[in-house]
């Protein structure tokens, strides 16, 4: 539904996991919209990718100057959450 708030994941670091899972490199937040996803990992640093060009999630376009604003949108919502 369009006014619902766009959810939120999140998954603390996971020590028993095998080394080269992200989780157990630290803890992943991620908000979902219904373009993008946009993941900050406690060590690994933040992505954003568009859903709708890139389903795969192959291209982080964190770096994106043309997607600063959508960067800068989904960062504040996420952080509104302890």
């Amino acid at each position: 539904h369009p006014e619902w708030p766009d959810p939120l994941a999140e998954v603390a670091q996971i020590p028993w996991v095998p080394p080269q899972h992200l989780t157990a490199q630290g803890a992943i937040k991620s908000v979902l919209s219904p373009q993008w996803q946009y993941i900050e990992h406690e060590t690994l640093g933040a992505e954003l990718y568009d859903w709708q060009s890139d389903p795969a999630e192959a291209h982080n376009l964190i770096k994106d100057p043309q997607v600063q604003p959508v960067v800068d949108r989904l960062r504040a919502y996420l952080k509104t959450f302890p």
